[in-house]
């Protein structure tokens, strides 16, 4: 077994890779521009670290708020273009809104047994009782 996993190592090594902005996946309202805006502001970032003047760091500063106000309007007009689109179905409005607050229905059931002084509960009257028995101690 040992002779297989060492063949197979050494045929198929894990190699790291960075994802570039090309690749990357991004949101419906990210332009072009906007990408384009990520990449020079990493560009100014790195100069900045590199080389912190006053001179680069307003630069980066001041194209980092121009970045994050263009970012949110175009944000904004997406979702103002969906529900203008879809304002006749309040079905895929509501599915809009819950994107746009980033909600989604994916609860966590309850689990089908408790364990409570190492005694299994799974009657809910009986969690119930029990649970507030433990309260009241």
């Amino acid at each position: 077994m040992n002779m297989y996993t060492t063949a197979h190592d050494k045929s198929f090594p894990i190699k790291t890779t960075r994802i570039t902005y090309k690749y990357k996946k991004h949101s419906p309202w990210t332009t072009k521009g906007l990408i384009k805006s990520a990449v020079t502001r990493s560009q100014l970032h790195l100069k900045k670290m590199k080389d912190p003047t006053n001179a680069n760091i307003e630069q980066y500063t001041t194209f980092t708020r121009i970045y994050k106000k263009l970012h949110r309007l175009a944000k904004k007009t997406f979702y103002e273009e969906q529900l203008e689109n879809a304002k006749h179905n309040i079905k895929e409005t509501w599915t809009i809104l819950r994107k746009a607050m980033n909600k989604t229905n994916n609860t966590i059931p309850l689990p089908e047994f408790f364990n409570l002084y190492n005694i299994k509960l799974s009657d809910k009257q009986e969690i119930v009782m029990n649970s507030m028995v433990s309260l009241l101690k």
